[in-house]
């Protein structure tokens, strides 16, 4: 009796199953970096992996387009609640697959010349009040800090 005991035991290990996590980031256009709590996952799209629920940051870059950063929030499951979590972990003989899908349109990125920037540039300046742009100094003669440090020491 033991030795089926310890094979069906045995058995139950072995067919155990698991949950696999996941999440795919999209992007219209395609091929842009997806980086998820700082760290580089792929291209999109992409897939990855993730081991836990809540949120996560994101940020996507693509050049040419102005880039997205916010957070992507996963929300956990019912079988996932805790109690029934160690049941689909576990007990469960399959494999679940929890899958998650997010997608993000992105914008193109203002092109700006070295012309216009620099017109904006007196634009702003032209329109700041004098004090905020401040003086200007000129023909001041600026000294050392040794030569300074040496006037300070001859008169003690």
């Amino acid at each position: 009796m033991r030795p089926i005991a310890a094979i069906l035991l045995l058995t139950l290990v072995v067919l155990c199953g698991c949950v696999e996590r996941t999440a795919t980031v999209t992007t219209t256009p395609a091929g842009a970096e997806v980086y998820v709590g700082g760290r580089f996952v792929g291209t999109s799209p992409v897939t990855f992996e993730f081991t836990h629920y809540g949120r996560h940051t994101l940020m996507i870059r693509m050049l040419g387009y102005e880039p997205v950063m916010g957070e992507l929030k996963i929300s956990r499951p019912l079988h996932q609640t805790p109690g029934l979590d160690f049941l689909s972990e576990n007990v469960y003989p399959w494999t679940i697959t929890d899958t998650h899908k997010a997608h993000f349109d992105l914008q193109k990125a203002e092109v700006v010349t070295m012309e216009e920037a620099r017109e904006q540039f007196e634009r702003s300046r032209a329109e700041s009040p004098a004090n905020v742009r401040g003086t200007r100094v000129r023909n001041r003669r600026v000294q050392s800090p040794h030569a300074i440090s040496r006037k300070i020491s001859y008169r003690s």
